[in-house]
This record gives C-alpha cells, structure tokens and sequence, in this order.
C-alpha cells in the first residue's frame, strides 16, 4: 500500500490497530458476535484471531486511518455478496 494519503497527498505513518478482542467491520452497526467469524456479514481482521494486531496506516494531517486487509489469507463470504450465482 502506498504511504501517500489519499485525500491530501501527505505521508501516511505506519502503526497498528490493536484489540484485545479483535477488529470488527460490518456495513451496519449493531452487536458485534461473541464468537469472530460466525456472522457471515462482519470481516475480523485478522482472519477471526482475538487479541490480534492490524498494520495501517494513519494521516495525522486528515485525521485518517487507513487498513489494508488485502493480504490476509482467507477467503471470507462478505467479498462474494455481489457474485451472482
């Protein structure tokens, strides 16, 4: 991923997110599941483990974290919610 932001061309500083219990995206806000990995429509980074880190990137200047998940290894069914069958 490139450490240039996006929105105002600044370098972007590279940290990490931490949780002790997990990163969880979903399109709608709502109870996070107890268990990672069992709602089809929420994406854990990384892969499901708790207590995990995350590498991204922030701009100080946008205020603005920036996570790049393209090279976590699983396949996850919320990348085909658009496949037609």
């Amino acid at each position: 991923m490139s450490k240039i932001c996006p929105y105002c061309g600044g370098e972007l500083l590279t940290g990490y997110i931490q949780s002790r219990d997990g990163v969880c995206w979903s399109e709608k806000k709502k109870l996070v599941s107890a268990l990672p990995g069992l709602a089809k429509d929420e994406l854990y980074l990384p892969d499901g483990h708790i207590g995990k880190e995350v590498t991204a990137l922030n701009c100080p200047k946008c205020r603005v974290i920036l996570i790049n998940y393209e090279d976590y290894p699983y396949d996850h069914p919320i990348f085909h919610k658009n496949d037609k069958a």
